[in-house]
């Protein structure tokens, strides 16, 4: 089964504009799903943007900004350039003390000069998370120096630096900057953070913005302590500096502990983030994942595709194929765009086809991304953190 060419009528913009319009009407368990679908293809299909800007502006009235969708929607019109996207996160920012602070990762990453004007308001609020919040995001626009940050780092609670990490920053690490004289002063939430994934997101903004500090620390740390401290210390020092990695075999526990997202089940985002660099230590890991059965978990695809892209598994391209060809909602969108990743398009499209009819809005949404990908809307690999964490009802 093909995708549909035609630029009147895209693959998934009729499904998006019509879910996104009921959820705002009917709020349900799944718009976590939803609001990653948005993030995910609205970017991709302007032709839905009519949609999403309505929907925000319901929501906006109905004071309910601070729901995913809206920051979902916001963020995507934004990214779009849509007229109506930076209006629209305006009066997100300005609704009271209900404000969702992963509006200013959002607004950070626009180029729409109105923004300034309430995240500069909004950095003098009396909560110390969305100053901080807005702070960082008139950095990384390149409207502020940073210096508040010095002085609004040591009010924030832990449970408020958790939020700032994981709404703020976290976002803006994939590809966002700095003002040079902003970036060191996340040293202050660095020092106060016990918790090495989050650390590193922290660590890599400020990098990317100009900062030696982090990698010289790391660097420090990777030559002292325990054998387990240096390990982790030295993959934090790679993941900041690139090139060849530490000669080292992690273990899961460990590597779940450089994951920005601690949970109850080991994250492995570190752990596939070694496997795209073809780590050849930690094969065993991705094999241990991918396991000897079907794929019945998303960290299980990724392996399955990592194994077959980098390491010349055998069997890992067919197990792919297996859980693409199969009934679980949760593997088979995510196999379906690995194979597409691994060039088996034709393949990959046919199954596409069949998840576009799914009622799982992550199923449908995988295959709406793999069929705008045979068009040329979607570029790069699709089974990305990025996309994962969306898809898979994550930030």
């Amino acid at each position: 089964m093909r995708a549909r060419s035609s630029n009147a009528d895209p693959p998934g913009v009729a499904r998006l504009s019509r879910d996104v319009s009921a959820a705002v009407t009917r709020k349900t368990p799944g718009e976590t799903r939803l609001a990653g679908a948005v993030r995910v293809l609205g970017p991709l299909l302007p032709e839905a943007a009519p949609a999403l800007a309505d929907a925000c502006a319901r929501l906006v009235r109905r004071r309910a900004s601070a729901r995913p969708l809206f920051v979902a929607g916001a963020e995507a019109l934004l990214e779009a350039e849509h007229d109506d996207g930076a209006a629209l996160a305006e009066s997100g920012l300005t609704t009271g003390e209900d404000i969702p602070l992963g509006l200013c990762a959002a607004a950070a990453r626009s180029r729409a000069s109105s923004l300034d004007a309430p995240l500069t308001r909004l950095a003098a609020s009396k909560q110390a998370h969305l100053a901080y919040g807005a702070e960082l995001a008139l950095a990384a626009r390149g409207a502020a120096r940073g210096a508040r940050l010095a002085e609004l780092g040591p009010r924030l609670r832990e449970s408020s630096r958790i939020a700032v990490i994981e709404q703020v920053v976290v976002p803006l690490v994939d590809g966002a900057t700095l003002a040079p004289s902003a970036a060191p002063h996340l040293a202050i939430l660095r020092d106060a953070e016990r918790h090495l994934g989050r650390w590193l997101a922290l660590a890599e903004l400020a990098h990317r913005s100009g900062d030696p500090g982090p990698l010289v620390e790391a660097e420090a740390r990777s030559r002292a302590g325990s054998a387990s401290s240096r390990v982790s210390w030295a993959l934090l020092a790679w993941a900041l500096r690139g090139g060849p990695p530490p000669k080292a075999r992690p273990t899961f526990d460990l590597l779940a502990r450089l994951s920005d997202r601690p949970t109850t089940k080991k994250d492995l985002s570190f752990l596939h983030r070694l496997g795209q660099a073809r780590v050849p230590e930690i094969e065993a890991l991705l094999r241990a994942t991918m396991g000897d059965g079907a794929l019945v978990e998303l960290d299980a695809v990724r392996a399955a595709r990592a194994l077959a892209l980098n390491y010349d598994h055998d069997g890992a391209r067919a197990r792919l194929i297996e859980a693409a060809e199969g009934r679980r909602d949760a593997t088979r969108g995510p196999a379906t765009a690995a194979l597409f990743d691994l060039g088996e398009r034709e393949r990959a499209l046919t199954h596409a086809g069949e998840l576009m009819e799914a009622r799982a809005t992550s199923a449908f949404a995988w295959g709406a991304l793999v069929q705008l990908a045979s068009i040329g809307r979607a570029r790069g690999p699709l089974l990305t953190e990025r996309v994962a964490r969306a898809l898979s009802g994550g930030a």
